[in-house]
């Protein structure tokens, strides 16, 4: 065999050796973390509980002296409590057990490990405070010579027996549930087990970490051998992967909140409160003994530690309620009447803190403002109150996520504006604040890397007191049918990771509803996801993940470092892979399609005539996943597999893609290097910005190929990406077809243009000096169409078309006054006075803003004049 001190004398193996164990290091650091096999026993059905074969294909051969060591976690406090820890049989079919059982006494009911030898039975007594949900390594050594087996616990002998194994016989090893012949059973505890280690000779022969992460076998560190195991629950996959808890709906607006301490979750509804038991698994429903209540999303329910109630208030009526929950009885139901109130609130921030008895709520939306209002509700003086708060630190915004640590509240990110006003500069924010209940005063702590631009944050974060690491669920306002997904960071430095994997989220503003809480007994985190249909019912869905979430990764650690046996055979396979990629990328680099006179024409031909109007396919589209590239509304890309890949452009990719992809339409030539360098690292030398420039053309390569359908070139000098406008749909280009069109552009065609800007504008907040031009020219172009053609089109003939066209030219534009007249006089003709006079004077008030002087004509002037005298 070869030895490590070989390697080195050669510089360039050494090299791939590192290489392979970096990457065999980095995939086992998941051992950080809680890992093994978790069997499903007398909890779950007969066929699904949990088995691990050793020896699934013949027996093994010892020679005298052999152990199996391993580690196991139990829960002592279970009722049922009964099985198979581990069988060993020989070849003449005489077995050994382990099992754990209860064994009634007078006083109680005492746990014990029993050594079953044939028909005799040796009991060991466990101390439930020492054992009860903790790691403990069992082992059992058996002599075949002397005839004995010691059984240790923690490394300490605890048990001798005389057993009838010899020497010459071989040994199947199996844990849990088995159908090996007459030793077949299914009586399993409930019981996690990892670190499988087998001895011959006092020699480690096998060793089975357990450390996988799916799949139906597990890996020995030490040779190719695989235990097969029946109904996986791998320990390292809860860390990793959401299980869904409950998916259900209920009739009207449901609250949440949570008692974090005693691992329960509370669901209020109109008729009953739905109280969540995480540690038993139990729902059970208390009715409220007042009549029905009136609950809306503007309604916020806050659990009291001190008093054991429930709180729920209303910000903009000042109102607050509590819930007797022994009783069911709500003392104050002023809270519920069925009045109006200006909504101003929608998706702040609230938290109860135990520092003062109190609930603290931060910011919200309403009446196209966002707030930045900080409100102390006294829960045991029973007043509220608006407090200070710096403007020049905590920005308006709602859609932030809060968290408590010691007596600071941090709120992290939301969405809002400087000013507060909707239409101007709204965008997402990416700092962490600290609130000083005591001092009552801001802090900022500093921004976060924007992992997603136009990130929101459910509406609790979670802080852990020992390690000052926080967790906050985060999102992506621009996408309706997006996810959620933990972000990891820590409130003494900014470096921020995604952890665990992705849950699925329906979002529409205000009608959905996203929070995160840790139950720290389970040791997991529960996420709560709403979405309030317009039938007023609200769809709920809560998942679950173990504590801490890891970096979710595909491939699971089966490498043990301590071993070097097999290194070789990794940097083999990494020098059989890494040639097959050099030849894959020469032969793809130099692939080119022959014409008929033998001359090569590009894979991906760019499509240098722009088509007819008429030629163009424009009926609406189903969605945009239709689309791979999206522009409008907010920037998102699709590979060829139909997954969102957005993510895998870093902000310098994702700036260095959008140059190229838009100077190639612009004029078919592409950029030059020289342009590239001059925009994108000036600040660096030629050298370096060289460097850097080869080092992200051939990451965006990588990508382009996920994509499909496109390539990046330099052939003529200039950087250009060719692509296939029949395979790769795009909304940008499609919208240039008609708006380069001279003449020809129908109903059907605007139609189109409206269902794509209506989501958004062009690139919507991402800000590049460079970008300017080509958001101008395209904004001009979309506005001057669509009014061109709403000029001579006859409201009164379909005033809704109108209206989307109105809305889609604000997207733009949102201080045009004939989008304005459109929109008004639509509605107007439509019968919704109310909506019509309600757009004048948000019209006017923008007017206002932004000029410093009144409009000059009335709401009933603009309803009886044409768009001509609109001057």
């Amino acid at each position: 065999m070869f030895s490590i001190i070989k390697i080195k004398y050669s510089n360039r193996f050494y090299l791939l050796y590192l290489l392979v164990f970096l990457f065999s290091f980095n995939s086992y650091t998941a051992f950080s973390q809680d890992y093994g096999l978790r069997f499903n026993g007398q909890h779950q059905p007969l066929d699904e509980r949990t088995g691990l074969n050793l020896t699934p294909n013949e027996f093994v051969y010892f020679n005298d002296e052999f152990a199996i060591t391993f580690e196991i976690k139990i829960d002592l406090m279970q009722k049922r409590l009964f099985g198979y820890i581990l069988r060993v049989i020989n070849d003449k079919n005489q077995n050994i057990d382990l099992i754990i059982s209860n064994n009634p006494t007078a006083n109680n009911t005492v746990k014990s490990l029993n050594i079953i030898i044939g028909t005799t039975k040796a009991v060991v007594p466990i101390n439930n405070t020492k054992f009860n949900n903790k790691w403990i390594k069992l082992g059992l050594k058996f002599s075949l010579s002397q005839k004995t087996l010691l059984l240790s616990i923690q490394d300490a002998v605890v048990l001798k027996k005389n057993i009838s194994f010899k020497s010459t016989d071989s040994f199947k090893v199996m844990f849990g549930a088995n159908n090996y012949k007459q030793f077949a059973s299914t009586d399993v505890p409930d019981m996690s087990i990892r670190d499988i280690k087998l001895y011959g000779n006092k020699k480690l022969k096998f060793h089975y970490p357990l450390n996988e992460i799916n799949g139906d076998f597990a890996y020995d560190a030490f040779s190719e051998n695989k235990a097969i195991v029946t109904h996986p629950n791998w320990i390292l996959r809860r860390h990793q992967e959401w299980q869904k808890v409950i998916d259900n709906k209920v009739d009207g607006t449901q609250l949440i909140t949570a008692d974090t301490v005693n691992d329960v979750l509370y669901l209020l509804r109109n008729q009953d409160l739905l109280v969540y038991n995480i540690e038993k698994n139990e729902q059970i429903k208390i009715k409220y003994k007042n009549s029905p209540i009136y609950l809306t999303s503007d309604h916020r329910a806050v659990y009291n530690y001190q008093d054991k109630k429930i709180y729920c208030y209303l910000i903009d009526r000042n109102l607050v309620s509590k819930l007797n929950i022994l009783t069911g009885v709500w003392e104050d139901e002023a809270v519920y009447n069925k009045v109006g109130h200006k909504q101003k609130y929608q998706h702040h921030n609230s938290i109860y803190s135990t520092v003062d008895n109190s609930i603290y709520t931060f910011g919200g939306y309403g009446q196209y403002n966002y707030n930045n209002e900080v409100r102390r509700i006294d829960l045991k003086q029973g007043f509220s109150e608006v407090l200070k708060t710096d403007s020049t630190l905590f920005h308006p915004r709602y859609l932030a996520g809060i968290g408590e640590l010691n007596d600071t509240i941090y709120v992290l990110g939301g969405y809002g504006s400087d000013s507060g006003n909707q239409l101007l500069n709204p965008k997402s924010y990416f700092d962490l604040l600290g609130y000083s209940i005591k001092e009552k005063k801001f802090v900022k702590k500093f921004e976060i890397p924007h992992i997603i631009d136009e990130m929101i944050v459910g509406n609790n974060i979670w802080i852990d007191e020992k390690n000052r690491d926080f967790y906050a669920l985060i999102s992506d306002k621009t996408k309706s049918k997006g996810y959620l997904q933990i972000l990891k960071g820590n409130i003494d430095n900014p470096k921020v990771e995604l952890v665990g994997s992705k849950i699925p989220y329906a979002f529409l503003d205000v009608k959905s509803f996203a929070t995160l809480y840790y139950f720290p007994k389970k040791k997991k985190f529960l996420a709560y996801t709403s979405f309030l249909t317009d039938s007023i019912q609200t769809q709920f869905k809560i998942y679950s993940i173990e504590y801490p979430p890891i970096v979710k990764k595909d491939i699971p650690a089966q490498f043990d470092i301590k071993n070097v046996k097999y290194i070789f055979y990794y940097v083999a396979f990494f020098l059989i892979v890494v040639s097959g990629l050099v030849w894959y990328l020469y032969s793809k680099k130099h692939k080119a399609r022959i014409d008929v006179k033998g001359n090569e024409v590009d894979i991906f031909p760019f499509n240098d005539s722009i088509p007819k109007v008429d030629e163009i396919d424009l009926e609406p589209i189903s969605g945009d996943m239709d689309y791979q590239i999206i522009f409008f509304g907010g920037f998102q890309i699709i590979d060829d597999k139909q997954n969102d890949i957005t993510s895998k452009f870093s902000p310098l990719l994702k700036e260095l893609f959008l140059l190229i992809w838009l100077y190639s339409l612009k004029n078919n030539k592409g950029i030059s290097p020289e342009k590239l360098i001059e925009i994108l690292w000036y600040h660096k030398d030629t050298r370096s910005a060289q460097n850097n420039k080869s080092v992200n053309i051939a990451k965006l390569k990588v990508l382009l190929n996920e994509i499909g359908g496109c390539k990046l070139t330099s052939d003529t000098g200039y950087w250009k990406i060719k692509y296939d406008s029949n395979i790769l749909k795009n909304d940008y280009f499609e919208i240039m077809q008609i708006l380069r069109a001279k003449k020809g552009i129908n109903k059907k065609h605007i139609k189109h243009l409206i269902k794509i800007t209506k989501k958004g504008p062009f690139l919507l907040n991402l800000n590049y000096e460079w970008l300017d031009s080509f958001k101008s020219d395209i904004s001009d172009r979309i506005v001057d169409t669509l009014l061109d053609f709403g000029e001579n089109f006859t409201i009164e003939d379909e005033p809704d078309f109108m209206i989307n066209l109105a809305d889609s030219i604000f997207n733009f534009d949102p201080i045009n006054e004939e989008a304005m007249f459109f929109k008004c006089k639509a509605q107007y003709i439509m019968g919704k006075h109310s909506l019509a006079e309600s757009t004048f004077k948000k019209f006017v008030k923008e007017y206002e803003i932004l000029y410093g002087q009144k409009y000059k004509h009335s709401f009933v002037e603009v309803l009886n004049m044409n768009t001509t005298k609109l001057d």
